[in-house]
């Protein structure tokens, strides 16, 4: 993996991602609700904050429509491999792209396993994100069973061959998320995902010199009370958050860590 990235309290932040995943959660009017009060809190989104939330795909529009013009993306959770057709229960990127959708989760560990998603399935998905126009959060991570047999690092590897063949690199978006910490309150420490972080950020850069520029963000467990100890990794551009997204006041405490960073390069 190389040298572990040291742990820098005097990080210059010039770009920061938060982007919260809603998952299966809340009925219409508590999304409305989520929805106006994060766009109340965020409602400037200075930089170096980057903000997305993804909600589930039948509250897409009535979220998007109150995010529309503000500073928070619309992001979905997932596309389908298909262009169109019939294929019943699936969603095509290019209607969510119809819907003012920007960034699409592809590869989520949950959508992985229960799913049955292969690679095959996540490059297609990955084409048709990117020929509308919309940029991919490709999430990639190891189970606990990996994890304690020190395989991570070749799982990662493997997720990543992926993007051999990819091209478009300004619209891409990296997520690690041990899914042995997603949901469990178990929290990967500082030197393993600073040293994971850097794995991806150099593999990246073997696959392609423009691979330097793609963001990669973490994604197990993600709390306000995380966020000094990731705003001080210069390999963390960003976090996944799940269930504090559901939180308008734990994402806002999230959001404002990063705005009040106090070594902000403002862009």
């Amino acid at each position: 993996m190389g040298k572990i990235p040291r742990l820098d309290g005097e990080r210059k932040l010039t770009g920061f991602w938060v982007i919260g995943n809603w998952k299966m959660h809340g009925r219409l009017q508590v999304c409305k609700d989520l929805a106006y009060q994060m766009l109340a809190m965020t409602s400037q989104c200075p930089d170096p904050l980057h903000v997305a939330v993804a909600p589930a795909l039948v509250h897409l529009d009535v979220v998007g429509s109150i995010l529309k013009n503000s500073a928070i993306l619309l992001a979905a959770q997932q596309a389908s491999a298909h262009v169109d057709g019939a294929f019943t229960g699936q969603c095509s990127a290019a209607m969510l792209a119809d819907l003012g959708v920007q960034l699409v989760l592809v590869g989520h560990s949950e959508c992985r396993a229960d799913l049955e998603q292969k690679d095959d399935v996540l490059r297609a998905q990955m084409q048709r994100i990117a020929e509308q126009g919309m940029s991919v959060v490709l999430c990639l991570g190891e189970d606990l069973a990996a994890h304690e047999a020190g395989q991570t690092v070749s799982v990662i590897d493997r997720q990543l061959d992926i993007l051999r063949d990819w091209v478009d690199w300004s619209r891409l978006l990296v997520a690690y998320e041990p899914v042995w910490s997603i949901g469990t309150g178990k929290v990967a420490n500082p030197e393993h995902i600073a040293a994971i972080h850097g794995h991806i950020h150099q593999r990246l850069q073997d696959l392609g010199d423009a691979g330097q520029v793609v963001p990669v963000l973490y994604g197990g467990s993600v709390k306000p009370a995380l966020m000094p100890q990731l705003l001080a990794l210069s390999s963390v551009n960003g976090v996944l958050v799940g269930g504090a997204s559901l939180d308008a006041d734990q994402f806002g405490q999230i959001c404002k860590a990063v705005v009040d960073w106090p070594h902000v390069e403002r862009a």
